[in-house]
């Protein structure tokens, strides 16, 4: 396990220590990056070879060296490179994580808190569909198209028929 610092592309700076937590797996002689958690990012690991471009389903990345204990993640946005998130290969207990766990979780300033959302990577890893307060949003490696959800029982539907998740238990609204 390591620990990412992700990039705000409003503030151009990179989140706090434990911000995102990431796999480092090792095969053979090979090291690679694993992270099945990060939205819109990677459907295979990421061999960690810096400034070797890789291509998958998702789009183009590559990892580069930040400094001599930091490595930097982007992704291809026609011809800029984005930053992701840099992280380093030091090993991390979950534990180091709770602080900013919570944070995501109870903050009024985390972005998982300030808004509706769920989103998943359909099984073929060409499209992730996300929902997010009043927007359905189908991505793929063309783009993303919007729809705008109308209204409560819409945002219901696409709930379910998208991720098959009911809001309404024993009557009560979540």
């Amino acid at each position: 396990m390591i620990s990412a610092r992700v990039y705000n592309s409003s503030t151009k700076e990179f989140g706090r220590e434990y911000d995102h937590l990431a796999i480092i797996v090792r095969l053979e002689e090979n090291e690679y990056l694993v992270d099945v958690g990060f939205g819109e990012f990677s459907f295979s690991p990421l061999r960690l070879v810096p400034d070797e471009i890789q291509r998958d389903k998702r789009g183009k990345f590559r990892i580069t060296n930040q400094n001599k204990e930091a490595l930097l993640v982007s992704k291809a946005s026609g011809d800029e490179w984005m930053p992701e998130y840099v992280f380093s290969l030091r090993e991390r207990r979950l534990s180091e994580f709770e602080e900013m766990c919570r944070y995501h979780q109870f903050s009024p300033e985390s972005h998982f808190t300030s808004k509706r959302v769920c989103s998943v990577l359909t099984n073929s890893g060409n499209r992730r569909i996300t929902i997010s307060d009043n927007k359905l949003k189908f991505t793929d490696i063309n783009g993303t198209k919007e729809i705008e959800i109308s209204d409560e029982t819409e945002f219901d539907q696409l709930l379910w028929k998208y991720f098959e998740i009911k809001t309404k238990l024993l009557g009560h609204s979540l």
